[in-house]
């Protein structure tokens, strides 16, 4: 939970940093990053019970695993479809780097999914953030700028591009909806 309450700056020095580590590690902490800012966003929508939010959501808890809370957020209209779509799949992703130890972007099956992440292909993301340093300015975060989006032919850039997405959806407050693509 620690990131969440982190400035966007913090968040994309982590991003920076999953840059240089393999895919396995970019895989499982880019989604265990957006699951916790799921979590976070899931809990504000609650009451405040900690007794209780704690309780379903920790280890075994109901709420625990990432596949109840995409489904929840869902339910709830934090997602469309097709962002709840794109959040399983990062899930599985996921899951394939923390079981199988051999796998990598370019493992067919996980380069399939990734390529079929679609969220920022219909939604441009740039948001106007307010300044942490200084409350009377804001400043815009920009999450698919034209460096990015150039790379996205690539399944580990757009599978952390989608993660960024994701993270930027959850870290506004109050948490936003992702739209349904017009076409």
């Amino acid at each position: 939970m620690w990131i969440h309450q982190s400035s966007p700056g913090t968040i994309s020095a982590a991003f920076e940093e999953m840059q240089g580590s393999s895919d396995r590690a970019a895989g499982i902490v880019a989604s265990a990053i957006v699951e916790d800012h799921l979590t976070t966003a899931l809990k504000s929508r609650f009451h405040h019970d900690e007794p209780m939010i704690r309780e379903l959501f920790k280890g075994t808890g109901p709420l625990a695993p990432f596949s109840t809370k995409i489904k929840l957020a869902f339910l709830l209209g934090l997602l469309s479809a097709r962002a709840c779509k794109d959040l399983q799949t990062i899930r599985r992703i996921r899951n394939d780097f923390a079981h199988k130890l051999d796998k990598t972007f370019e493992t067919q099956n996980i380069k399939d999914m990734a390529m079929n992440l679609t969220v920022h292909d219909w939604y441009n993301v740039t948001f106007s953030m307010p300044n942490i340093d200084n409350n009377e300015k804001e400043q815009e975060l920009i999450l698919i700028d034209e460096e990015t989006k150039a790379t996205l032919d690539k399944p580990r850039q757009r599978y952390l591009a989608t993660c960024r997405c994701f993270l930027a959806f959850f870290t506004v407050e109050p948490p936003i909806v992702p739209p349904t693509p017009r076409f």
